[in-house]
């Protein structure tokens, strides 16, 4: 068995150590800076552009929320659609974008289509592995039961229905 001086030496090893650590982590980069890199150079530019999340009005009336920036064009979602526009048309008024300038928006439905078409099955492996999760992969409890309920109640009422038939007809089958 250790003695207590024993015992308070390993303590304040322990402690020295995780003392040290400390230090070092706050002394040394977590991240790797990228080569060629200035020690004393903070990057500006944001990891998000901060136009995405934002929704886009164009003469007053919502347009749709602004879902990928795709080269120079926003992308927008409405109404379960796509739309892309050009980003110069946009302006910053508040906590949403603004269109300004006439848009041609057959165009822009075309173009958020197509981008739509090319992007949807596409993501990024490190994140989803390559493929979207579908419709068909997700299991909701709450759903499956109540589908389960409803179709149990459909079949009651079908089944107090014929019972009501049967009762008219008179027990053989006949008309009473």
């Amino acid at each position: 068995m250790a003695t207590a001086q024993e015992q308070l030496l390993a303590a304040a090893a322990v402690f020295g150590i995780i003392v040290l650590l400390m230090v070092y982590n706050q002394v040394r980069p977590v991240r790797p800076r990228a080569p060629g890199a200035d020690a004393g150079t903070v990057e500006t530019r944001p990891a998000v552009d901060p136009r995405l999340a934002r929704f886009v009005t164009h003469e007053g009336q919502v347009v749709g929320e602004v879902v990928a920036v795709d080269r120079d064009r926003l992308v927008l979602k409405h109404a379960g659609g796509f739309r892309a526009v050009p980003a110069s048309l946009a302006r910053e008024s508040g906590a949403e974008l603004r269109l300004e300038g006439d848009v041609d928006w057959r165009e822009a439905d075309a173009a958020g289509e197509a981008w739509h078409a090319a992007n949807r099955s596409q993501a990024p492996a490190e994140v989803t592995g390559g493929t979207l999760t579908t419709s068909a992969d997700v299991r909701n409890p709450a759903l499956e039961s109540m589908r389960r309920d409803t179709a149990k109640a459909g079949a009651s009422s079908r089944a107090q229905g014929a019972d009501a038939a049967a009762g008219e007809a008179g027990g053989d089958g006949t008309k009473a």
